[in-house]
């Protein structure tokens, strides 16, 4: 899980998002994040823009690992199930990553310099 201001969130993987986190109006309130200090756009697949709450957390937690610097968004439009969905920019932050289908797990390498830190 990702943890935000000590509530977990449970998200989905989307590599082609080059966002960093994007997660629900619920959750979003539910960790703290309401209001946003800053406006940004997003599109959604079909191609629709809109406007929506973003802030930068100097600090969120990925499993046992804490990252810095995280964009995250308030996504609107989200129709998962999932609490939201984390992009390119938050998986950026480690070394490596694989996804194992079959056991529905996501396995991180944290980077040896910066980036991601181990517990």
């Amino acid at each position: 899980p990702i943890t935000i201001n000590r509530k977990s969130l449970v998200v989905d993987i989307d590599l082609g998002s080059n966002g960093g986190l994007a997660i629900k109006p619920e959750p979003w309130d539910r960790t703290g994040l309401t209001g946003g200090n800053q406006v940004g756009f997003s599109r959604n697949i079909s191609g629709e823009v809109y406007s929506s709450a973003k802030v930068e957390l100097p600090e969120l937690s990925v499993g046992p690992f804490v990252v810095e610097k995280t964009p995250v968004r308030k996504m609107e439009r989200y129709v998962g199930s999932s609490d939201g969905i984390a992009g390119m920019v938050l998986l950026r932050k480690f070394d490596a990553f694989a996804i194992d289908l079959k056991q529905n797990r996501l396995w991180l390498v944290p980077k040896q310099f910066g980036g991601a830190t181990p517990p």
